[in-house]
């Protein structure tokens, strides 16, 4: 453990000081960490070879009453059902279930990140299952499953605004987010509409970079995130929708997209692989699609440090993927 504290200690150290403390989660995780592997009976390995992938496994058994056992109260894996309605064709897909008890278990960690002290991201997060997908440059849905959508909507526009305020991936933001109350109607709902300009050049002007890769760096971030973030959240039938698009027109496709199911990731043959090799029932789910997430550091490469590395071309260039996927689960009860 303090070869682990050590470690991040002395990487912090090196850090640029605007980057300094986006480290403040990953230091408050070494203590919960090392607890966990004190209250555990024993840790099971396994790895599994089938015709198409890999997979690797890690189980622990909790000693019951413990503090990290406490901790868990409350949860239980379930099959989530709103990941496989999500939209195909984005870069990567997150989702939770139990996500209301999932974020009572993670707020001491929280409120470390928010301003707020988190109650804005637990009021919006939710009972059932959530999910979101996103992709670059940057656009994508989040659905949850709440008992208040009206209440959920206005504790999301909160925590949007917080997020992005927060040591981890902190972002630089010109004035004050605009909020615009019913700024919207898509598929009969109302959304609300949640702006805030990007000061791409503070995101580029990294200590110790020379100018010219400091340039580079504004032109990939420029391409990825535009120069303005825009999200509409609304919701109804005790669904959340959080959408963040450039446009209301492109907001309007993700929503159908979502909402219709239609050329949705449960369709694809990647998500059909991942998922059976997967546990069917999960707390979290990660799944990452390496070619698009390739593509982009390579493209981003060419921006930033393209004069001073022989990068090929056509690297970075794919045009109708397959879709393959990285995919991660866990279950705590």
């Amino acid at each position: 453990r303090k070869q682990i504290e050590d470690g991040i200690k002395q990487a912090e150290e090196q850090l640029p000081k605007e980057q300094r403390e986006q480290f403040a989660i990953v230091k408050e995780l070494v203590a919960p960490a090392f607890q966990a592997l004190e209250d555990s009976q024993g840790l099971i390995g396994t790895i599994e070879f089938k015709p198409e992938s890999l997979v690797l496994g890690l189980d622990t058994a909790l000693r019951s009453g413990t503090n990290t056992a406490k901790a868990l109260e409350g949860l239980k894996p379930s099959a989530n059902k709103v990941l496989p309605g999500l939209p195909s064709g984005k870069m990567m897909y997150m989702g939770a279930t139990n996500n209301g008890a999932l974020i009572k278990a993670a707020l001491p960690y929280l409120k470390k990140l928010a301003p707020d002290g988190g109650k804005a991201l637990e009021a919006s997060a939710g009972t059932g299952s959530a999910a979101s997908a996103v992709g670059i440059p940057l656009a994508g849905i989040d659905v949850r499953e709440v008992e208040d959508a009206a209440v959920a909507a206005k504790a999301a526009l909160s925590a949007a605004s917080d997020s992005l305020s927060s040591p981890v991936g902190k972002t630089p933001i010109k004035g004050k987010p605009k909020v615009t109350a019913d700024a919207a109607t898509i598929g009969g709902i109302k959304f609300s509409k949640l702006e805030m300009e990007i000061d791409i050049e503070a995101l580029g002007n990294q200590e110790g970079l020379p100018e010219e890769m400091k340039a580079g760096m504004v032109k990939a971030m420029k391409s990825m995130l535009g120069e303005k973030i825009t999200i509409w959240i609304g919701g109804s039938d005790k669904v959340l929708y959080q959408i963040t698009a450039p446009t209301e027109a492109i907001a309007k496709e993700l929503f159908e997209q979502a909402k219709a199911g239609k050329d949705s990731l449960g369709s694809t043959e990647g998500y059909k692989v991942v998922s059976s090799t997967l546990p069917a029932d999960a707390t979290l789910v990660a799944l990452v699609d390496p070619v698009k997430y390739g593509s982009l550091i390579v493209n981003v490469l060419k921006d930033v440090v393209g004069g001073a590395l022989a990068i090929p071309e056509g690297l970075g260039k794919v045009k109708n993927p397959k879709s393959v996927f990285f995919g991660a689960s866990i279950g705590l009860e």
